[in-house]
């Protein structure tokens, strides 16, 4: 686990060159949609309360459930699964990959723990990797995967919440 010192320069890196939060700058129509009418949309808000995040970021918790609640609202047709990075580990996803299996397009994975250690950043760009994600998006603590076939190239976007 990382200590408040080396997370907090991390968070200022990711500052700096994560895209706007409010979708100024992004030019995918459909991470746009997502910013505009998942990260910045505040009304309805449904709080998703068994969720697993790193201890670091229990200051931040309701924020998170608060969007994961958002997620499940706007896309509400699709299957939502929830991970955490400290129970999967780089060489559990690289060896067995079995993560993926039986992933559809209807398919959306949020990953927890992302920046909780050098080994979760790891194993977070190794997932990225997987031909089968279409998309992430990371939001520092939290990482997003889509599986959208119809994307003719892989998307990689680094957003500020």
């Amino acid at each position: 686990m990382y200590g408040k010192g080396k997370l907090f320069l991390k968070f200022i890196n990711y500052w700096v060159f994560a895209s706007s939060g409010k979708g100024h700058g992004i030019h995918s129509p459909f991470v746009f949609d997502f910013v505009i009418h998942v990260l910045c949309t505040y009304k309805n808000e449904t709080v998703i309360s068994n969720t697993d995040f790193p201890s670091f970021e229990k200051k931040h918790l309701l924020k998170y459930q608060k969007l994961i609640g958002r997620i499940h609202s706007y896309y509400a047709d699709h299957d939502i699964r929830l991970s955490s990075l400290h129970l999967i580990n780089d060489q559990q996803f690289s060896n067995s990959g079995k993560i993926f299996d039986n992933i559809s397009e209807k398919n959306i994975h949020i990953f927890t723990g992302i920046r909780e250690s050098e080994n979760a950043e790891k194993t977070w760009v190794e997932i990225k990797k997987n031909e089968k994600v279409t998309c992430s998006i990371d939001l520092f603590f939290i990482g997003i995967l889509f599986f959208k076939k119809d994307f003719k190239e892989k998307l990689d976007f680094l957003i500020r919440f």
